[in-house]
């Protein structure tokens, strides 16, 4: 679901990116449709993209600051039809826009003289059900990132279209031991891919510089405590935040992510900031003037699902990191981060994380996180890949 040019990070898109330094890939944005073209309409990435979509063409370009051998398309316009009702009229909708994405598809295919490719649909259920093409894909993967029912949205056709594109995929992935776990219980062999990191990048945060040009403390004595994500309720723990500010009036809590913080008490305290969203390659700039990172989630169902993405960023940065113990993919990473069971538990492991033996740790942390880099990560992926192509059902 998440574009190339997506103001959030984007885990697939950091594969597909590493992928491209040996291989030919083709990103395919998540569409558009003609509400998102009236409702998005002075927003900078669909101007970017506005000429081909009133056109009805599809976009084929390379993209600035990724391998030569990344290409990123933008079908045209389809119908939005996720309002509607599960039944004949969302089923309508629904086989007109894979139709469009289909010919966008043999579009690419002919353009770019392709012979032989994988198709991999990351998290996208809606799109794609069909890939039906004159030359058809070797493989079909389909990539499960979340718990797909905790978020109402994608919920309401989410629910039944991924265990549709899982049946139909001959490759199954999940990002998290926790969600493989759940969705093997349909009986379908699901392989753990989980996140990792742009290790080089986060690393640059280990070297001296001075606070981003934004950067809201005048006060460089005060410790700071940072998060980067998801500011969504679903996610993050408010009355931990609460408990976290209100005990440590003497450092500063700074928030960077997506979503609207959902505390306006919380917000309006004199040592909280909200910064909003950064780019991604900024992120190490922000992280290099934080002395500990945190992960402040709550213990729930769609939690327990979460591999998450910021972890191995935090580490290879070198930043002490404190954890609930939400799932059991963050409880791998005990002794390498410290986990905390309670509010009480988190709230030491702060002060904790600032002393000398804690800041000694850095080498450690930045190695722990380069076993988890989005290099080794592909390597991993084309494993599976090629073991599942020489399987005798393929």
């Amino acid at each position: 679901m998440s574009r190339w040019d997506g103001a959030v990070s984007s885990a697939i898109l950091s594969l597909a990116k590493e992928l491209a330094t040996r291989r030919r890939v083709y990103y395919i944005d998540h569409p558009y449709s003609y509400k998102d073209l009236i409702s998005q309409w002075s927003m900078p990435e669909l101007r970017d993209r506005r000429s081909h979509l009133l056109r009805g063409k599809t976009l084929i370009r390379p993209v600035p600051g990724t391998p030569d051998a990344f290409r990123a398309l933008t079908p045209p316009l389809t119908l939005p039809v996720n309002w509607l009702e599960p039944g004949p009229l969302y089923e309508a909708g629904s086989r007109y826009n894979d139709r469009l994405l289909n010919r966008a598809l043999a579009s690419l295919i002919a353009r770019e003289k392709i012979s032989r490719y994988i198709f991999m649909n990351s998290f996208d259920p809606f799109f794609f059900r069909q890939v039906q093409q004159r030359v058809k894909p070797l493989l079909r993967v389909y990539q499960s990132r979340d718990d797909i029912s905790q978020e109402e949205y994608i919920a309401r056709h989410g629910m039944y279209l991924e265990p549709e594109q899982l049946r139909a995929a001959d490759l199954r992935l999940a990002t998290s031991s926790g969600l493989q776990k759940k969705l093997q219980q349909a009986g379908l062999h699901v392989e753990n891919l989980p996140n990792a990191a742009d290790t080089d990048l986060f690393e640059q945060a280990l070297k001296p510089g001075k606070a981003p040009a934004d950067w809201p403390l005048e006060d460089q004595s005060r410790p700071v405590i940072g998060y980067i994500g998801n500011l969504s309720s679903l996610r993050l723990d408010y009355p931990l935040l609460n408990h976290l500010v209100s005990h440590h009036r003497d450092k500063d809590f700074v928030f960077i992510g997506s979503g609207r913080f959902e505390d306006e008490q919380l917000a309006r305290q004199n040592n909280v900031h909200l910064l909003g969203t950064r780019a991604l390659v900024s992120l190490p700039d922000y992280l290099r003037v934080m002395q500990v990172a945190i992960i402040p989630f709550l213990c729930n169902t769609l939690t327990s699902s979460i591999y998450p993405l910021k972890i191995n960023e935090y580490l290879a940065a070198g930043k002490p990191v404190i954890s609930t113990a939400f799932s059991q993919d963050v409880r791998s990473f005990d002794g390498i981060i410290s986990l905390a069971e309670t509010r009480e538990e988190f709230s030491q492991a702060i002060d904790y994380a600032l002393s000398a033996e804690q800041i000694q740790d850095t080498p450690r942390r930045v190695e722990w996180a380069r076993q988890n880099s989005w290099t080794r990560r592909a390597l991993d992926f084309e494993r599976m890949v090629e073991e599942r192509l020489k399987s005798p059902s393929i």
